[in-house]
């Protein structure tokens, strides 16, 4: 228990301890499972690829590999292009133009349509 002073009087509070809260926490539990499943996966990653070189041989392997490298470095613009619309539709909720953002959305399924 602590004494805390309020007023000139003495009242006692109950703080729970630390470790009892970061158990309680929602948000602290969530992170930590997304931390294990990233360790998780990033530990396959690093078995995956003596297991792909030993089963397709050096010249497949560097194929595989050559595809992957071409892959993640066209994935590079994606988030990019992913906060710049959302920012724009976020302006337009904010400004009430939902006109000029449904006419954008509309534009948007139009073009992957094609």
């Amino acid at each position: 228990m602590v004494d805390d002073t309020l007023a000139g009087d003495r009242v006692a509070i109950e703080r729970p301890r630390l470790h009892r809260r970061l158990l309680a926490s929602q948000y602290l539990r969530n992170n930590v499972l997304l931390f294990a499943a990233a360790m998780l996966v990033g530990f396959g990653n690093y078995l995956m690829h003596p297991l792909m070189l030993r089963l397709l041989g050096v010249e497949n392997y560097g194929a595989v590999i050559s595809i992957l490298t071409l892959t993640g470095i066209l994935a590079i613009p994606v988030p990019v292009i992913t906060i710049v619309v959302t920012r724009s539709a976020s302006t337009l909720n904010a400004e009430g133009n939902l006109a000029q953002l449904n006419d954008r959305a509309s534009l948007s399924c139009c073009a992957t349509r094609q």
